[in-house]
Formats: structure tokens, C-alpha cells, sequence
């Protein structure tokens, strides 16, 4: 996680919308983690009931390593 790393990190937020919805992304140069990790009490563990709550198959939230960076990818209808 980013908030372990002494020496601080570089976190990048995009946004697009299209016919399909929303997308949004947040890159960040910390050591990862895997999403099977996250217990409900995170913040998200949180984000992911919230998002099936209100938006079911159609929201998605996925985690993934890139060129050495965490991307959490969001998209739900608009």
C-alpha cells in the first residue's frame, strides 16, 4: 500500500465517460496488493458492497499491476 512506502508516492486520477458510463482509474507507484486481501472494513471492501449495491453486474471495480504501478479501475452507468 501506498501509505507504507517512507519515501511517499506518485498517485494519478483519470476520468472518461461514454455511452457505456463512467470509467475512472487511480494509478499509484506503490507495492500493490490483491484484491482477494480486502476485508469489508476497508475502504475498499466499502466501495466494492456500495457499488454492487447500487449498480449490480454493471458496476465493477478491478485491481491490477501495470508497468510496475497499482490501477484500480472503476466503471458504473451514468
Amino acid at each position: 500500500m501506498v501509505s507504507r512506502q517512507p519515501q511517499g508516492a506518485a498517485i494519478k486520477i483519470t476520468g472518461s465517460r461514454d455511452s457505456k458510463g463512467v470509467q475512472l482509474a487511480v494509478i499509484d507507484d506503490g507495492p500493490g496488493f490483491s484484491l482477494d486481501a480486502i476485508t469489508p472494513e476497508h475502504g475498499l471492501g466499502n466501495l466494492i458492497a456500495r457499488m454492487e449495491l447500487l449498480y449490480g453486474p454493471a458496476g465493477q471495480l478491478e485491481a491490477a499491476r501495470e508497468n510496475n504501478k497499482t490501477v484500480v479501475r472503476l466503471s458504473f452507468p451514468a
